[in-house]
């Protein structure tokens, strides 16, 4: 049938749910498995002492 491939309005809308990788809104926090954001604010950190001059 002629038109049926250029339907989309059957589609479901894409949730959370399914899995998918959603990027994240402003509002939320980071996920605990990632570094918070860098604060304006944070001293710099400092590099490692592992035996290096």
């Amino acid at each position: 049938m002629p038109g049926e491939k250029d339907r989309t309005d059957e589609a479901p809308e894409p949730t959370e749910d399914l899995g998918l990788p959603t990027p994240p809104s402003p509002g939320r926090v980071p996920p605990p498995h990632l570094p918070p954001p860098p604060k304006d604010d944070a001293p710099p950190a400092e590099p490692p002492t592992d035996g290096w001059p």
